[in-house]
């Protein structure tokens, strides 16, 4: 408990401001918190974060892995996304490794959407902040979900995620739209 205290306190003093904790239960022996605040740099943003996912084991390299997720505040339902991946991670065995596919995680709340996966990638928003956190027996990593479309899926059979990720800057596109167009 107290090492998801220091994790909800440095994931809210890197990323946002106004942090609100929300409880997710899949299972009576399962939970999950999700931090959500405001973005510093962008009012309309939500920051979404993970609390509890490090202490499970998600990924072959036996690293302890937080989601982030950052999506327009229109978009509500995020935590619930973000609670989803988590519980995938933790319950399922979902690999929380960089270039990992979380298949149809947005579509399951957006069903309208074209954004229907997510995409695990290093932090890029915050590369020059938001670190390794050292809890001492404890290291937690993070991992950011970005939403993607079908056709990106497909592009990334057989693209590594460095060729898609410079598609949406060539293309101006907003990844925290979880509405938005597919860039490929």
């Amino acid at each position: 408990m107290i090492k998801n205290k220091a994790i909800a306190h440095y994931i809210a003093k890197i990323t946002g401001k106004d942090p609100k904790v929300l409880r997710f239960q899949a299972k009576e022996h399962a939970q999950i918190d999700i931090v959500s605040m405001t973005e510093h740099g962008d009012e309309h943003l939500m920051v979404h974060a993970s609390v509890g996912l490090s202490a499970y084991p998600t990924n072959p390299e036996n690293r302890h892995i937080e989601l982030v997720l950052v999506a327009e505040k229109k978009h509500d339902l995020a935590p619930n996304i973000l609670g989803t991946c988590a519980f995938k991670a933790m319950l399922e065995g979902w690999q929380t490794v960089t270039g990992a596919i979380f298949s149809h995680i947005f579509s399951t709340y957006y069903p309208d959407f074209n954004v229907k996966h997510g995409l695990l990638i290093p932090p890029y928003l915050w590369k020059d902040t938001l670190k390794t956190l050292d809890l001492g027996d404890l290291l937690v990593e993070w991992k950011m979900v970005i939403p993607i479309t079908q056709q990106e899926a497909e592009y990334l059979q057989t693209h590594s995620p460095s060729t898609l990720l410079p598609l949406f800057v060539e293309k101006d596109v907003n990844l925290f739209d979880l509405s938005r167009e597919s860039v490929v």
